[in-house]
């Protein structure tokens, strides 16, 4: 029997429309074993985010600035600095 606790993992996907539907900017999903009922802590979480969400938080941010062509109206400056750095390096 499994009994050490195991470190919690996210393993997050970020899509760029809201596949599973209904506007919600993250969707979690736990793991269940198939044909059962009772869920198992593994410690394993799976978070879809929804590329189509920008609500005025930082999620919303971020995903609005992943659709920004224009570094120069990013939010935030760190991505900005480097999708500049990107469209004008020649390698």
């Amino acid at each position: 029997m499994w009994t050490q606790k195991q470190p919690e993992t996210y393993v997050i996907f970020a899509v760029d429309k809201d596949y599973p539907g209904g506007g919600l900017p993250l969707h979690e999903y736990e793991m269940l074993p198939k044909g059962h009922e009772v869920k198992i802590d593994f410690g394993l979480h799976f978070v879809i985010v929804n590329g189509e969400w920008q609500g005025e938080d930082a999620l919303g941010r971020l995903m609005a600035d992943m659709h920004e062509s224009t570094p120069m109206k990013m939010h935030y400056p760190v991505l900005a600095r480097r999708c500049l750095d990107l469209k004008t390096d020649d390698k």
